[in-house]
């Protein structure tokens, strides 16, 4: 597979997806909406092809090369926009798995993006994704 950003964006998704060994019902639900604003409405009908071939990719690639082969096609702005994506994704139902983190954390090792610059956004997905407060 050519990496592409699209496929980058889709692929990290796979992984993160995949990191805790379990498909969460919402997660291929959040994907396929994400896939919606990335591509044409012509291109629709191929998303679910498009999720094929990153799964394919993600289960015989080690991160460590898609990383580097994310990198050589992704600008500074793409890597950060999917890593606040990831981070949103794993705050998603209240609560962080660790093994997510650890991998939304690689993966902005090997974006070449400092953790401390994600603390901030992190608590704010905290926050957005906490809807038990209106349960009070």
């Amino acid at each position: 597979m050519t990496m592409t950003p699209k496929l980058a964006y889709v692929t990290a998704f796979i992984y993160l997806i995949s990191a805790d060994k379990k498909i969460d019902s919402w997660e291929p639900i959040q994907l396929k909406a994400d896939l919606k604003g990335l591509i044409k409405e012509e291109e629709i009908a191929s998303i679910p092809g498009l999720i094929s071939r990153c799964i394919d990719y993600a289960r015989k690639t080690p991160l460590s090369r898609f990383l580097s082969e994310s990198v050589a096609v992704l600008d500074k702005d793409q890597r950060f926009c999917i890593l606040l994506n990831l981070l949103d994704a794993i705050h998603k139902n209240g609560e962080v798995n660790p093994k997510e983190m650890e991998l939304v954390r690689k993966i902005g090792d090997g974006y070449d993006v400092a953790d401390g610059r994600l603390q901030p956004y992190e608590k704010m997905f905290v926050i957005k994704n906490d809807m038990k407060v209106f349960l009070r």
